[in-house]
């Protein structure tokens, strides 16, 4: 696999899926079921969870959306910590609540944050020391819907818990769902997916690959969500121009909110460059008509 990867380890606390939603009830933004143990797929855990993702008006808006690119939502403890920090006024806010998903996770676990998880990381599964047939792939962080803020503090501001936790990564991260044997050997080139995998509270998530070690979830954050006016729907790269061009052809990446955006800052700098360069030839060519002229 490699080079060897660093010691990255974490425990699952809890586990949830996203119910039908009841149109008589009382509107709850992160309304989740828990469980103790259920049975994961390539487009995320439990067979009737809806998630947005998984809804026929997640096809209808991206109709090219990669839905495994989504399919587990990853949140920690450390994350949690991070924003007590953050928003000290709101401490009880984070705090893990008895079967409940603060951020509208599908798994909270503790053991790693923004700094120590990477796009691309690959995490093995472990129960009572036996490896399990069920592998992650880190595709992107998770960046936070209006619902955080509905949640959390209620502040809708650039101040508010939405812009920060876009900004530094902590509001949790999505894993791609593959497996493979439990030597955790390759077929055919890729991971093979366990259609009877199930995760377990209790299970132990362990690194096993890092192909991109200098892409943590903190920094690829910060240079996509670092700048961005939620509000006025702008998101401007937070970072050189060398950068732009590397998160652009960073594989491992999500495209969905994430990659697309890099693509759309290259394209307008692409564009601003063109202007640019038409000015200034513009410039050029009347300075020389103006000499022209007045050398005759």
């Amino acid at each position: 696999m490699g080079k060897e990867a660093p010691n990255v380890s974490g425990k699952i606390l809890g586990l949830f899926t996203r119910p039908v939603p009841d149109p008589d009830a009382e509107y709850v933004p992160f309304k989740r079921e828990w469980h103790e143990s259920v049975e994961v797929t390539k487009d995320g855990l439990g067979f009737a969870s809806t998630e947005w993702h998984r809804s026929k008006r997640a096809l209808l808006i991206e109709p090219n959306l990669d839905k495994g690119e989504r399919a587990v939502l990853f949140q920690s403890i450390e994350n949690l910590e991070e924003l007590k920090t953050q928003f000290p006024q709101h401490r009880t806010d984070f705090e893990l609540k008895d079967k409940e998903a603060n951020f509208g996770e599908n798994v909270c676990m503790s053991g790693m944050n923004v700094d120590s998880v990477c796009i691309g990381d690959i995490y093995q599964v472990k129960r009572n020391g036996k490896l399990i047939n069920l592998l992650f792939k880190v595709t992107s962080p998770r960046r936070p819907c209006g619902k955080v803020d509905i949640t959390h503090a209620k502040d809708h501001s650039a101040d508010g818990v939405r812009h920060v936790s876009a900004a530094n990564g902590t509001a949790g991260w999505f894993m791609r769902v593959i497996s493979a044997s439990n030597n955790t050997t390759k077929e055919g080139g890729g991971y093979c997916f366990d259609a009877d995998a199930v995760l377990c509270i209790g299970d132990e998530i362990q690194l096993i690959e890092r192909p991109c070690p200098q892409w943590q979830l903190r920094r690829i954050a910060s240079l996509i969500y670092g700048k961005a006016d939620f509000k006025a729907g702008e998101f401007p790269f937070n970072g050189t121009r060398q950068e732009l061009e590397n998160v652009c052809n960073l594989k491992e990446l999500a495209m969905l909110e994430w990659k697309d955006k890099a693509i759309a800052n290259k394209e307008k700098q692409n564009y601003r460059d063109k202007m640019a360069f038409l000015v200034v030839t513009g410039v050029i060519t009347l300075i020389a008509i103006a000499w022209a002229r007045a050398q005759q």
